[in-house]
């Protein structure tokens, strides 16, 4: 039931404004993601270096969500600690219940976008 009201809030929070859709779109799409890939390395790099890697089947898991020195690398650059934090708050539920419930524009029953009278 979370995940459907999370789901279900993002994609309010997407379809929020027109002027941003675009730009939230790629930002679900793609930068998310790979914010997601760096938190999960360092994770999974940590409880291999708090258990020590044996190489075991048990955790293959573990490893494969290391990255390689090359892609940590790009994406770190790519993503630095500030605007991964910024996108990660951004993108947090009380954050977009913030936005939506502030947003100037509404989704009707029928799915549309229309924009609220002003003074609403």
């Amino acid at each position: 039931m979370r995940s459907v009201l999370e789901g279900s809030v993002k994609f309010a929070y997407i379809l929020e404004s027109p002027a941003t859709f675009a730009a939230r779109c790629i930002e679900f799409r793609d930068v998310l993601p790979a914010i997601a890939k760096l938190r999960w390395h360092g994770k999974a790099e940590e409880w291999l270096n708090a258990v020590g890697e044996n190489g075991s089947r048990e955790q293959r898991p573990y490893r494969d969500v290391l990255l390689s020195e090359k892609e940590l690398e790009e994406l770190r650059t790519a993503y630095p600690r500030e605007l991964r934090s910024a996108v990660e708050s951004r993108w947090g539920f009380t954050s977009l219940l913030t936005a939506i419930s502030s947003a100037k524009t509404v989704i009707s029953r029928s799915g549309s976008l229309n924009q609220m009278p002003a003074g609403a």
